[in-house]
């Protein structure tokens, strides 16, 4: 069995997030259209990340068995672009001998998330909009106090599928990119549901002064869902990349 590798990008705004869902635009549904298209087979599509509603991505990577593939390897990308919405672009694809699946083979994941102080309407899309001025000094003392292996329920939807919460954070950063505009990075071995959503609206309100800096940590600690502040909207979030112990170019 060989395994297409494929990387991606796109505008989350108008899709119902990555699974296929009856009724609703899916970017899961949108690309095995697109496959099934080009080639007459209903090909199943396995993500690194699979976001939620509104999340965009940089650079996806999402793996699908194949048998034969009737499309040579160089001519995959063009050939699947002219199909798909303007709002997912494929970048990248490389047929392997070998099975890979970019969810259970990926060893850590990243993502971005962007807020302005300033609205714009050609920010809206892809920053989340607080007017309250943040203090990124202590928003990033609190993210410092999770870095590190914990469980977190606190700051998971409940996913009745999941056997824990327990995730390993490498990385949560705040960076002030200008007067206006911050950004968080951050990167761990895996994601549970709304986590960084759940982790930037309580970051937030200890940026705004609403909650000290211990409060993250505490609550995290504690295991109880009704701890967690807020949810930061969907708009601001996108998957940065997926990281994979591989010497295959399309992963690095």
């Amino acid at each position: 069995m060989k395994t297409l590798i494929i990387k991606f990008q796109f505008d989350g705004t108008d899709f119902c997030g990555w699974q296929m869902q009856p009724g609703q635009r899916s970017l899961q549904g949108e690309l095995t259209k697109a496959f099934q298209l080009k080639t007459g087979i209903e090909l199943k599509i396995i993500a690194a990340g699979r976001t939620d509603t509104g999340v965009h991505a940089i650079n996806q990577i999402a793996t699908i068995k194949i048998d034969d593939f009737k499309i040579p390897e160089n001519k995959i990308v063009p050939a699947i672009n002219t199909v798909l919405p303007n709002d997912i672009q494929l970048l990248d694809a490389m047929i392997i001998e070998e099975e890979y699946n970019a969810r259970f083979d990926a060893i850590s994941r990243e993502y971005s998330y962007y807020i302005t102080s300033d609205y714009s309407v050609f920010k809206r899309r892809y920053y989340a909009h607080y007017k309250e001025k943040l203090d990124v000094n202590h928003m990033n003392l609190a993210s410092l106090s999770i870095i590190g292996k914990y469980d977190f329920t606190t700051y998971s939807k409940v996913n009745n599928d999941l056997n824990h919460y327990v995730c390993e954070l490498e990385k949560c950063e705040w960076t002030q990119m200008n007067e206006t505009d911050i950004k968080l990075n951050i990167k761990s071995n895996r994601f549970v549901y709304s986590m960084v959503r759940s982790l930037v609206g309580t970051m937030v309100d200890i940026g705004s002064g609403k909650l000290p800096v211990d409060y993250l940590y505490d609550s995290l600690m504690k295991k109880d869902r009704s701890l967690c502040s807020t949810i930061a909207p969907a708009n601001g979030l996108f998957f940065e990349k997926a990281y994979f112990n591989s010497d295959y170019s399309i992963l690095k």
